[in-house]
């Protein structure tokens, strides 16, 4: 079996320009039998960005008739946010006649979107002549629902995540408040524990001094009969014995004149 791309050994050799032409055209034609049969969008344009050539399963997926899909009418499937992006990338690669890759979103006649992941290269002629491209439009639609659930789902958890530290945060400003309440309460009880026993000491020794107070009201004062100090040194009481206020005895007869024997003082 002869390697792919090598014509039968009983093939005619394509060595006139019309024979190298209908070569061309035959392989064209067997390039759009195989698109058709294949579960894949499929496309070759010119190389003015013409579409040239979309297979069945552009009509399949998307619902347009590819008649509808030929030159320029590829540009009402685009989606309006996509599309200067697109022809952007498709206008640097005819210019610079190289490989592109990108992501764009497609609408379908029904006016469901479709993701789809365009990979396209350059298609030359048997001289190496740049014809345009051609290209495969890979539908991404699940996998970028999943993504797109995904990201929901990871910016979800991040809010989530937000209003529990928000939430713990503000416990945490609150058990810090409640401390600061507590140990000022206890300060409070410990003043007030101190004046407490400051005040019992306090009563003891008033109490202590308020008795002696009435003992010594309840008892006669007996300063007055004693010696009192002068500059020159002790005196007696400016009053005589015999009349001293403070003797209980004042007004009996003295000891000398009676002959007994003085009694002690009480």
């Amino acid at each position: 079996m002869p390697p792919l791309g090598t014509p039968p050994p009983d093939a005619p050799n394509p060595g006139t320009p019309a024979q190298g032409l209908a070569a061309e055209t035959e392989g064209e034609e067997a390039f759009r039998r195989i698109a058709n049969c294949t579960p894949s969008m499929i496309w070759f344009s010119d190389q003015h960005g013409n579409c040239l050539f979309a297979n069945r399963h552009h009509e399949e997926t998307l619902g347009y008739p590819v008649s509808e899909l030929l030159g320029q009418g590829w540009r009402h499937l685009v989606h309006p946010e996509d599309l200067d992006a697109y022809t952007a990338t498709v206008d640097r690669a005819l210019a610079r006649r190289e490989p592109f890759q990108t992501v764009l979103r497609l609408r379908a006649r029904d006016g469901r979107l479709y993701w789809v992941r365009v990979d396209a290269a350059p298609r030359l002629s048997a001289d190496g002549e740049f014809l345009g491209f051609v290209g495969i439009d890979t539908d991404m639609t699940e996998s970028h629902r999943t993504e797109e659930a995904l990201e929901r789902l990871v910016r979800q958890r991040t809010r989530d995540l937000s209003e529990a530290n928000r939430r713990l945060k503000e416990q945490i400003e609150e058990r810090n408040r409640l401390e600061a309440s507590l140990r000022q309460m206890q300060r409070a009880e410990a003043l007030g524990q101190l004046t407490a026993g400051v005040s019992h000491d306090f009563n003891n020794l008033l109490t202590v001094i308020l008795g002696n107070l009435r003992l010594l009201q309840r008892q006669p004062l007996r300063s007055a009969c004693r010696p009192l100090p002068s500059r020159g040194g002790w005196k007696r009481s400016a009053w005589p014995p015999s009349a001293a206020p403070c003797s209980p005895r004042s007004s009996s007869p003295s000891p000398a004149a009676s002959g007994s024997t003085p009694a002690p003082w009480t």
